[in-house]
């Protein structure tokens, strides 16, 4: 009986180092992933305020800044049913259906090549695994809620993950030579994570 009991224990305690290893493998996706706090906390600490003035509203729309009406569509996403629809019906209007069309390198070479043939099956995968029309969909709806939207490419060389970056800490003013936009950061947004060991370690 008791071997039976060391052998469970020494089981849960396996599952759990895999666990914690599996968690330092993995990217938040967003900002509210770095917070130690309850989902229902975050979301009445962020949105369920006392709500927004109709002067406070027409001043935003006419003249905010892109945060200010981030915030408030935001705010009106989260508690309108009748916005939230149509911000959703619209970023998901487009089936965001992709087609890998293969270009050879040498003049004569074919498709059916052995190599080639590797090549574009290995790219059909990756656009599958990916996601491309789940992630399409959710770039759209950040863009029709914020105005924009800011992300980080991981790539550990067999596989992609993109990390949400909040938007209320990036702009975009400038473009590299090859004319990809270039993301300003804002650093002060690691003063909103509260625990200090986090910080360090994302720092």
């Amino acid at each position: 009986m008791s071997e039976g009991v060391n052998s469970l224990a020494e089981l849960k305690k396996q599952r759990v180092d895999v666990f914690k290893k599996s968690i330092k493998n993995m990217i938040a996706t967003t900002k509210d992933a770095l917070n130690n706090s309850n989902a229902r906390e975050t979301k009445s600490r962020n949105y369920l305020r006392n709500g927004y003035q109709r002067d406070e509203i027409n001043r935003i729309i006419s003249e905010g800044t892109a945060v200010e009406k981030a915030e408030l569509s935001s705010y009106f996403f989260s508690v309108s049913g009748v916005y939230k629809r149509i911000i959703l019906h619209y970023a998901t209007f487009l089936t965001y259906s992709w087609l890998a069309i293969p270009h050879m390198r040498k003049h004569g070479e074919k498709i059916t090549e052995k190599k080639n043939s590797k090549v574009y099956f290995d790219a059909a995968e990756f656009c599958s695994v990916f996601g491309i029309e789940r992630k399409c969909a959710h770039f759209a709806k950040h863009v029709l809620v914020n105005g924009g939207y800011y992300g980080i490419i991981h790539d550990n060389g067999s596989s992609v993950a993109i990390q949400d970056l909040p938007f209320e800490f990036c702009r975009s003013r400038f473009k590299n030579h090859q004319d990809v936009d270039i993301i300003e950061f804002d650093v002060r947004f690691f003063e909103k994570i509260r625990e200090e060991r986090l910080r360090k370690e994302i720092l």
